[in-house]
């Protein structure tokens, strides 16, 4: 039987934390048994406040090893010989693209909620080699910047 990857993880903090758990349901607005926004998780039974959690989206792509990408994993990718550490994140990000409008090429600049990798606070969109192969394939997530904040030093994530 395969195990379903969540939509969402959460780093607990406060009470119920530090750690990471799997998000079973979150509400964005309340309940009458909670009237704040909350979300469930595998490790507890009760509602958790959203203030007490930092939500990790799934960003539904992959690693070289078939591992699913959640925001603010770190990876790692061979660059020019050289390992380079990424921080995964989904940003809206303002680009020039070229368009054809009547067979004439323009650019326009466009506004696009994508992923992108975090290197030295510069945020850089996935490539394709000349083989086809995307820069995510070709990446291993070697943890994540809540629970493994020694793998980027001088990053301070709270």
């Amino acid at each position: 039987m395969e195990i379903e990857t969540p939509e969402y993880r959460a780093w607990l903090l406060g009470e119920y934390g530090p750690g990471m758990a799997n998000v079973t349901e979150i509400n964005w607005v309340g309940n009458f048994i909670q009237s704040k926004p909350y979300v469930t998780v595998d490790t507890w039974c009760e509602l958790i406040d959203q203030e007490k959690v930092v939500l990790m989206k799934n960003l539904h792509w992959q690693d070289k090893n078939g591992i699913e990408m959640f925001e603010n994993d770190i990876t790692e990718l061979i660059v020019d010989e050289e390992i380079r550490r990424f921080i995964v994140r989904e940003r809206e990000v303002e680009r020039e693209v070229s368009i054809l409008t009547g067979f004439i090429v323009e650019t326009q600049k466009m506004k696009l909620k994508t992923i992108v990798f975090e290197f030295e606070g510069n945020y850089l969109l996935p490539c394709v080699d000349e083989d086809g192969i995307c820069d995510t394939e070709k990446m291993t997530i070697i943890g994540n910047i809540y629970e493994n904040p020694e793998l980027l030093p001088g990053i301070h994530v709270f």
